[in-house]
């Protein structure tokens, strides 16, 4: 028998993103780009903060209902890291994770993808 407080295992997606065909440069482009796409995968955004650097680089980050977002670009490098983890608090939550992964991979377009799923538990 399932009860509310039982231990759960869900996933941490993280994935390095490299040779972005996306530019990097266009924030306002990016962040509405992001938040398109986390509400067509219904991910709740309770907060959002976006952070420049001098190089044009961007650490864009959003607490979601179940846990978090963080997305780091590094356009003179043409890289993107992403940290998604989507807990499975209130229901299981891992296809909707692995669905706005692959829709950021799709959004940068990269040459080359280093991902990698950590086993969380909640």
């Amino acid at each position: 028998m399932k009860t509310k407080n039982a231990i759960k295992r869900t996933q941490q997606l993280l994935a390095d993103l490299q040779g972005c065909a996306f530019d990097l440069r266009a924030k306002q482009s990016l962040k509405r780009a992001v938040k398109k796409l986390l509400a067509r995968h219904s991910v709740r955004v309770l907060r959002s903060a976006a952070q420049e650097f001098p190089n044009d680089g961007m650490t864009l980050f959003y607490i979601l209902a179940e846990s978090h977002l963080a997305i780091h670009t590094w356009p003179e490098k043409s890289l993107v890291n992403i940290d998604l983890f989507l807990c499975n608090y209130s229901r299981n939550n891992n296809h909707k994770a692995r669905a706005v992964a692959l829709g950021l991979i799709e959004l940068f377009k990269p040459a080359k993808i280093s991902q990698h799923k950590i086993i969380r538990l909640n």
